[in-house]
């Protein structure tokens, strides 16, 4: 159970701080994933915290750890995808946002304040 606090402080500040940026500067964060480098960087840093948390964590229960298993294993697909095919994941995000940019801007939002509020979560039960 020590592990599962710990990743959940981890895991909730983690989200919380990664989220504010894309909640507060959406504009920039477009741009930064339409660069292959900036796309690798984030991809080998999630395909590493997703490796570490399945490794020591993959805990499929009924209560609230799962929520860290299940950040864990979405974590290690998206980074290893963006690793692999950099390229791949910048075209669907150039396609998705030429479509509709302000469908996209308020999909970022969405999903920004859902990361924060997951992450406030987190937080909140590892204490």
């Amino acid at each position: 159970m020590e592990i599962s606090l710990l990743l959940a402080q981890i895991w909730g500040w983690f989200l919380v701080i990664t989220g504010l940026p894309f909640l507060l500067k959406k504009g920039l964060i477009i741009r930064l994933f339409q660069e292959k480098w900036f796309v690798r960087v984030c991809g080998g840093t999630e395909l590493i915290l997703g490796l570490v948390t399945v490794v020591l964590h993959n805990l499929w229960v009924a209560d609230w750890r799962i929520v860290i298993t299940i950040i864990g294993w979405i974590f290690l697909l998206t980074g290893g995808y963006k690793m692999v095919w950099p390229g791949s994941f910048i075209k669907q995000m150039e396609e998705i946002s030429t479509e509709s940019k302000t469908l996209f801007e308020k999909t970022i939002q969405i999903s920004s304040i859902i990361q924060i509020l997951l992450g406030v979560y987190l937080i909140w039960v590892s204490f």
